[in-house]
């Protein structure tokens, strides 16, 4: 069982779309996780480079502190031993003012190296808007040495940080940095700055990160120093956190110098980038929602499945109109080729069908030449079966007269061997009247030779009287496009009067509205005066008017010269028309000669069959004469008697042989009358 059948253009799009559609949506795929990937490195490296400048701006304010102990340490090294107490209090007091960041400074000497005094230790702090110096720690506070900031500044030659505190005067979160103090090569005491961590708390809070971003910072201990809540700064360690996902997190942050890690929190799966200070080891941490980094991911492929499907919808409706014209155009050649195989063989095609340049336009013209060239052919088997056909009647008629011939001949034979008698001296009449009787054979043999040259003479005048009608239609053929071209140029004369008179309509209107405009310019001019002048309006439209009628009269003279044109085309496809008439009127005088001519051979046929029926009477009445003189030879007569057997037989078997002539020509006869049956099949 035959599927159901299936159009071109749903073939070709059955084949083709899907394939598209696959590699669409691969490349939207590969392209959007390409883009994901850049994205997050993107946002990896701007991650990175925001934890590189936070860091970098908390080690400036760092270091300018540390580099303020250090200048501090050098300056009391140099002066050692020449500096009173308020000396060094005004020393610190000017130092103090150089950042905003430094709360409070110290000179914390070693014991008796300074004077006789035990304890020495000058301080200044900020106050408000104040610089105040405080002597307590000279007096007030025992063992000074053992503090954090001293043992940190006296451990390393470059000095050290504390952790982070919370002054108990303040309650303001610090840090402290301590750098040693030699004189030679002997430890004498270190200097101290008091770091304010709100500048970097502030620092820390405000920065700007994209993705709903956020930064924190913690001590070397995991200590919260900014970037949460304020009831958790100094308070809290991030490794602590009730949060575990973070907790997690903030104890892999504590392990390592950098890198970054996840967790979930209330709004989500949360990517934590991180870092270490070098200067004192604090971790800075940047957290990024995961949604927000992915939006952007979103958005693109969103992007890519918009371009996806528009591609799609291009692609699929110029692969659908191409196709629709592919199968168009084979629907056309199989619908052509059908009525071919049904014998149709006057199918039209479509001049833009065979002007195309590709296979679909070579198998058009293909076509159009087969339908051609099957046209000439079924026409040349139609001229070819009727010459045939006539030339078989011929034959079989020349079959039958040569088998009444043969006949006649074994019938005179028969008789001559019937005949007995021996007498020799009848021979001589015999042999004269054998002599008169081969005469009259070969004058008959002549006639039936001069009948054959008439009947050549027939048939070559009968092809040109075919060829002379033949020229005659072709000539009628002309004659009908020369009177097809004169309705035409008839059509055109008559179209072309109508916009002659659709001119003069015009032109009739233009001068109508031209004297009312001039009319009304007069009167208008005649009123204002010397004001008139504002009437150039209605002057400027005359003038417009007069225009428009001056090129209605050339376009009217226009369609007067082409009514000219056409009416001499007319009189030309006349006398194109009159040629053809006179034409068709020689050709038809040559038919009418070569017809002519026929008749005339036929009449000369007809007296020389009649000499030849003569001559066979003639014969037919030697025949008596050479019976009797027959009888009376015996002797000759067994001679002849045998003669005349063997010429019986020769006889019979001439007419066995002009039987089967005549039996092949009736059989070409029935193929020729078979073959314009099937012919007849075609339509041309």
């Amino acid at each position: 069982m035959k599927g159901k059948k299936k159009g071109l253009t749903t073939v070709i799009s059955l084949n083709i779309i899907p394939i598209i559609l696959v590699i669409l949506m691969t490349i939207s795929i590969v392209g959007y996780m390409f883009a994901t990937k850049i994205i997050q490195k993107q946002v990896t490296t701007q991650m990175e480079t925001k934890l590189n400048e936070t860091a970098e701006s908390i080690n400036t304010i760092l270091q300018n502190q540390q580099a303020l102990a250090q200048s501090t340490a050098k300056s009391v090294e140099t002066s050692l031993g020449k500096l009173t107490e308020a000396d060094y209090e005004n020393l610190l007091m000017k130092q103090l003012p150089l950042y905003a960041e430094t709360y409070g400074m110290g000179i914390w000497f070693e014991p008796f190296t300074v004077g006789e005094r035990k304890q020495f230790a000058p301080f200044a702090h900020k106050e408000e808007s104040k610089i105040l110096a405080d002597r307590s720690y000279s007096v007030g506070l025992d063992r000074i040495w053992e503090t954090e900031w001293y043992v940190v500044g006296k451990a390393s030659e470059t000095g050290g940080w504390t952790k982070s505190y919370k002054d108990p005067k303040t309650n303001v979160g610090m840090v402290t940095t301590a750098y040693p103090m030699y004189q030679g090569e002997k430890f004498i005491g270190v200097t101290t700055v008091d770091i304010d961590l709100s500048s970097i708390q502030r620092l820390i809070a405000n920065l700007k990160i994209d993705f709903a971003g956020k930064a924190v910072l913690v001590d070397t201990d995991g200590t919260y120093l900014g970037g949460v809540a304020k009831e958790q700064v100094m308070t809290q360690k991030i490794s602590n956190n009730a949060n575990k996902s973070l907790a997690a997190s903030g104890k892999e942050m504590l392990k390592a110098k950098s890198g970054q890690s996840q967790y979930k929190d209330k709004n989500g799966k949360e990517r934590f980038y991180y870092q270490t200070l070098e200067l004192n080891g604090w971790k800075i941490g940047i957290s990024v929602n995961e949604s927000q980094l992915k939006a952007d991911s979103n958005r693109l492929l969103l992007i890519f499945i918009g371009i996806s499907l528009l591609g799609i919808a291009i692609v699929t409706l110029v692969i659908w109109r191409f196709a629709s014209r592919l199968g168009k155009a084979a629907k056309t050649y199989s619908q052509i080729a059908q009525s071919v195989s049904a014998g149709n063989l006057m199918n039209e095609f479509a001049e833009a069908d065979l002007a195309r340049q590709d296979e679909l336009g070579e198998i058009g013209r293909s076509l159009q030449e087969m339908q051609f060239n099957l046209k000439e052919v079924v026409q040349s088997f139609q001229l070819a079966a009727t010459q045939i056909d006539d030339n078989a009647q011929n034959l079989s008629s020349f079959s039958q007269e040569m088998a009444a011939t043969a006949e006649t001949v074994a019938v005179s034979v028969s008789d001559v061997s019937m005949g007995t008698g021996n007498q020799y001296e009848k021979l001589k009449t015999v042999d004269q009247i054998v002599a008169s009787f081969s005469q009259m054979i070969s004058f008959m043999a002549g006639a039936i030779h001069e009948v054959g040259d008439s009947s050549q003479n027939i048939n070559q005048l009968a092809n040109r009287s075919q060829g002379g009608m033949t020229e005659l239609m072709d000539s009628f053929e002309t004659l009908d496009r020369s009177i097809k071209e004169l309705i035409q140029r008839v059509d055109s004369v008559g179209s072309n009067m109508k916009q002659v008179n659709e001119m003069t309509e015009l032109i009739n209107g233009i001068a109508e509205q031209t004297n009312l405009l001039a009319l009304n310019a007069a009167i208008e001019a005649a009123r204002a005066g010397e004001s008139g002048r504002g009437f150039a309006v209605v002057a400027d439209e005359i003038r417009k008017l007069a225009e428009k009628s001056k090129g209605s009269a050339e376009t009217i003279q226009t369609l007067i010269d082409d009514v000219y044109a056409d009416t001499e085309g007319m009189i030309s496809s006349t006398a194109s028309v009159d040629q053809e008439i006179t034409s068709q009127r020689k050709h038809i005088a040559v038919a009418t000669r070569s017809f002519n001519g026929i008749i005339k051979a036929v009449e000369e046929m007809v007296p020389k069959i009649a000499t030849a029926e003569e001559s066979a009477i003639a014969i037919n009445d030697s025949r008596e004469t050479i019976l009797k003189e027959v009888s009376e030879t015996r002797e000759i007569a067994e001679t002849v008697s045998e003669s005349a057997e063997e010429i019986a037989a020769s006889a019979e078997e001439m007419s066995a042989s002009t039987e089967e002539v005549s039996a092949a020509a009736m059989n070409l006869g029935q193929m020729t009358n078979e073959m314009r049956e099937q012919i007849k099949f075609f339509t041309i």
